[in-house]
């Protein structure tokens, strides 16, 4: 039961990063990369939301690269490419996911 929940997460941390990112564009009325990362250090408080995320992005790759072994997930290095790429948003609920069902699996042997 639990991994569906972290499923769902998964999908919606899928699907909200790149809506987000075209209404941004659609905003702007360009896809200008330097200008979005330019936005994300603009005042004090974004500066602090992109540090924050920064620093738990690094200690769920940190704590992946243990867990993950741990529990026989050979692809949890996946969710360094795909929290780049997509966001923490997507990476953690997926590695999450993947976790409960090495659990499960676990468990009912």
């Amino acid at each position: 039961m639990r991994a569906r929940v972290f499923l769902v997460f998964t999908i919606i941390g899928f699907l909200m990063p790149p809506i987000m990112i075209t209404y941004y564009c659609i905003d702007q009325g360009t896809f200008d990369l330097v200008d979005m990362l330019n936005a994300m250090v603009d005042n004090t408080l974004s500066l602090a939301v992109f540090i924050d995320l920064t620093l738990s992005a690094l200690c769920f790759f940190y704590w992946a690269s243990y867990e993950g072994p741990r529990l026989g997930i050979h692809r949890w290095w996946w969710c360094i490419p795909a929290t780049v790429i997509i966001g923490l948003c997507f990476a953690l609920p997926l590695f999450m996911y993947w976790r409960e069902r090495a659990l499960e699996l676990e468990t009912a042997s």
